[in-house]
């Protein structure tokens, strides 16, 4: 479950930014829907699926959803998936998002194991 961010970098010049939230994990991905006009507090309470075979680290873009021009990066992050893996219960995250290494903000999600 993908719950919110909270983000300091504005990458939009003109009104609020469109963010969504673009997952890695090997070589699958899944992305959240675009929180339309949501700046810098989107939220977006949606659960999302990815298969893990042998991945231990999680990545992640949020990104700002341009329909005109090309869609920009806000920032980036990753999670270690080690000390999760063999439990099954939902772990709460709060984990940082970065741009050029810089902290930017954090993401707030949770993560489970199925199998």
């Amino acid at each position: 479950m993908i719950h919110k961010a909270t983000i300091v970098r504005d990458v939009e010049t003109l009104g609020k930014m469109d963010p969504f939230v673009i997952f890695h994990l090997g070589k699958t991905s899944a992305k959240t829907n675009v929180a339309k006009d949501q700046g810098k507090n989107p939220i977006w309470n949606q659960n999302l699926k990815l298969e893990r075979i042998d991945e231990e680290i999680l990545r992640f873009e949020v990104i700002d959803y341009n329909d005109l021009l090309k869609s920009q990066l806000i920032g980036y992050g990753s999670v270690c998936l080690f000390n999760l893996i063999h439990n099954k219960t939902k772990k709460s995250l709060n984990t940082f998002l970065y741009y050029k290494g810089e902290k930017i903000g954090t993401l707030d999600m949770e993560i489970q194991f199925l199998k």
